[in-house]
């Protein structure tokens, strides 16, 4: 009988042993299975730019919509509306890809902070690559390319016939913008703001005595303030032009963002966006 017992007791032990060392090994695919998912997950964190937007239907882009006709508010049947040619650029590309336009509206300067922190897919926001920002984003192709001027009041152009005398005048800039280096090459007095609005305002008050702002932008203003003109005096400035920004390394969408770029500057679907956007930000800011 004892014998039994301990035959039985030892049978015990032996299927215990044999149902823990199971359990581990089942512990160990289930934790297999956790890496692989893991591995499927970091699969998911590598899907390209264009997978990930496809995926979440939804194409991100930042803007400040204070910089007509490139982008701006205005109202379309009785609805506040972001509008302008580099939006309709952007829904352009919505389209293609199949998905919807989402669109944050935010003060110019933080824009590339907020791409880093990758809360858009572009930014569209009648940028220009420069040293500085090449650092912070990667940038398409050329979409539109102006002249810089001045908006002055037309009680002051007389003062101010060339640059020269705005040497001793303030003149307003939108903070963050290639402005503030072309304004601080003619005056030490540049006043930086977040608004375009805000400068204008400044302007039309006698706070600053001039605004440099890129040519269509200056007449779509002037436009809706008969008490201001876009100056004569000629900037001198070269540079690359508007481009969409990316975050940095996203070669692929670049590419892709190129593509677009180029057939609608060669179908002449681009210039449509400017002339359309350009009527509708002077009839908004009559």
């Amino acid at each position: 009988m004892k014998k039994l017992l301990t035959f039985l007791l030892a049978l015990t032990l032996l299927f215990s042993l044999f149902a823990c060392n199971s359990t581990g090994e089942e512990d160990g695919q289930e934790n297999g299975d956790s890496n692989q998912n893991g591995e499927t997950a970091q699969t998911s964190g590598d899907l390209s730019r264009i997978d990930k937007i496809k995926q979440e239907g939804t194409l991100r882009i930042g803007t400040s919509a204070d910089y007509p006709p490139y982008e701006f508010h205005t109202e379309i049947d009785g609805v506040d509306t972001i509008v302008g040619f580099d939006i309709a650029l952007c829904q352009y590309i919505a389209d293609d890809l199949g998905v919807e336009l989402e669109i944050t509206d935010m003060s110019f300067d933080s824009l590339l902070i907020s791409l880093q922190q990758d809360k858009f897919d572009i930014v569209a926001a009648g940028m220009s690559p420069d040293e500085e920002r090449l650092k912070a984003a990667d940038f398409t192709d050329k979409i539109f390319e102006s002249e810089q001027s001045i908006i002055l009041r037309k009680a002051d152009v007389a003062l101010y016939p060339t640059t020269a005398e705005l040497a001793g005048a303030s003149i307003g800039v939108q903070k963050g913008t290639i402005q503030e280096g072309i304004a601080e090459g003619i005056t030490d007095k540049v006043v930086k703001l977040t608004k375009l609005s805000e400068l204008i305002t400044e302007l039309k008050t006698g706070k600053v005595d001039a605004v440099c702002i890129d040519y269509p932008c200056a007449t779509a203003y002037v436009s809706g303030n008969d008490d201001l003109i876009v100056s004569d005096i000629e900037i001198e400035y070269e540079g690359p032009g508007t481009c969409l920004a990316v975050q940095k390394g996203e070669t692929e969408w670049v590419e892709y963002l190129n593509g677009i770029i180029q057939t609608v500057n060669e179908d002449g679907t681009m210039d449509q966006f400017i002339a359309e956007a350009s009527m509708l930000a002077d009839a908004s800011l009559e």
